[in-house]
């Protein structure tokens, strides 16, 4: 079939054909016939058809295929660094709870040692007071102007006087070692070195 046709009267192409063939009556044009080939039979067809093609081995196979790559987030990298900085923050408040509960510590020792320390001295005067009585008693005894019922009271609270002293002076040097092992400073105050196995190494 030529690839122009029809009655120039009705068809713009052929109209132009036959006008170029007026005008140049001895030239020679040649309209190549262009044939298009038909539809293959194996594409005709619904979709059994079509798969029926998939299982063809004289059917043409076209593959084309695209890829397409973006970076994401990396969400292990972000995990990670979120679990760090929630250990981070527990490992921040257990500091601050050792640093309290240490506070807590040395204020309650430092008071133990005000406090003890004024019951040594408390009854550090006691005794003497105690004394005094008792030196007193046994003048008035020599003297015949007191008993031995009141010689013996006074002997008596001299000795609680003295018992009392005694465990003043102990609760205060127990205090004192509980204030140097709240502010690890024992070592110090004792003039004890202690050196690391590790360290001769």
């Amino acid at each position: 079939m030529p690839l122009i046709s029809g009655d120039p009267a009705t068809n713009a192409n052929a109209f132009l054909l036959s006008t170029i063939r007026a005008l140049h009556p001895t030239s020679t044009i040649v309209v190549p016939n262009v044939v298009f080939p038909g539809t293959p039979q194996f594409l005709a067809g619904g979709f059994n058809q079509s798969l029926t093609n998939l299982f063809r081995t004289d059917a043409p196979n076209y593959i084309i295929g695209a890829t397409i790559s973006f970076p994401f987030r990396n969400r292990t990298a972000k995990a990670n660094l979120a679990g760090a900085r929630v250990t981070e923050e527990q490992l921040a408040a257990r500091v601050r709870s050792e640093e309290q509960v240490v506070v807590v510590e040395v204020r309650n020792a430092v008071q133990a040692v005000e406090s003890t320390r004024q019951r040594v001295l408390i009854s550090t005067v006691a005794r003497e007071n105690a004394e005094q009585q008792l030196e007193g008693e046994r003048k008035l005894y020599e003297a015949g102007k007191s008993t031995t019922f009141l010689l013996f009271q006074r002997e008596n609270t001299l000795t609680s006087a003295r018992n009392a002293e005694i465990r003043a002076e102990t609760d205060y040097r127990k205090a004192l070692a509980d204030l140097q092992r709240a502010t690890s400073t024992t070592f110090r105050e004792l003039n004890i070195e202690v050196q690391s196995p590790i360290a001769k190494k």
